[in-house]
């Protein structure tokens, strides 16, 4: 696959893994990852990184980009259309798209990376519950599609700067879960 990218957020980058033949990639659902591999200095390094998004020729990836990460780093500078060995989408924390059962998200960074894909993907056929901490708002991958899909009524969002609010308290946890009932919690 051929690398693009694009900031996501303040420390990381949304990366699409493009295919570079006329074949589809692999199907993928909600809650899979992807290991994806470089040829740096002669040797194949890779990660697995939770899908955000698929198509039929692209990959979407969310990824945060460590102080001291070899990979991370890697992926910020390499030059765009650079080529990857890109693996088939495995992981088996995959909700139903058809469960009755609410869907709560309960995600904290670049965690958020799994309710994205369940989102984009399950927002259709189930209730799908997001609460998502982190520590500002320029750090917040991906909140302003989340607060898209809120203010269309596609979900329900909580979401919780631990800069402005303090860290999540359980009562709070409590609060957004408990009038769900059962529910199916990720």
């Amino acid at each position: 696959s051929r690398l693009r990218r694009v900031s996501l957020a303040a420390g990381a980058i949304r990366v699409r893994l493009e295919a570079i033949v006329d074949k589809a990639l692999p199907a993928a659902r909600a809650g899979q990852f992807i290991r994806i591999e470089a040829l740096i200095e002669g040797t194949w390094i890779g990660r697995p990184y939770t899908l955000m998004g698929w198509k039929p020729n692209e990959y979407e990836l969310g990824v945060k980009l460590e102080h001291n990460g070899f990979f991370s780093n890697w992926l910020s500078t390499a030059p765009s259309g650079n080529l990857l060995r890109v693996f088939p989408p495995t992981g088996d924390v995959c909700p139903a798209p058809d469960a009755s059962r609410p869907l709560v998200y309960i995600v904290a960074g670049i965690g958020v990376t799994p309710a994205i894909a369940g989102v984009r993907s399950l927002a259709v056929t189930r209730k799908i519950h997001v609460l998502y901490t982190f520590r500002t708002l320029p750090s917040a991958a991906c909140l302003d599609e989340l607060l898209d899909a809120a203010a269309s009524g596609r979900i329900q969002l909580l979401a919780h700067s631990t800069d402005e609010h303090g860290r999540l308290t359980a009562a709070a946890l409590r609060a957004f879960v408990a009038p769900l009932g059962s529910a199916e919690v990720i």
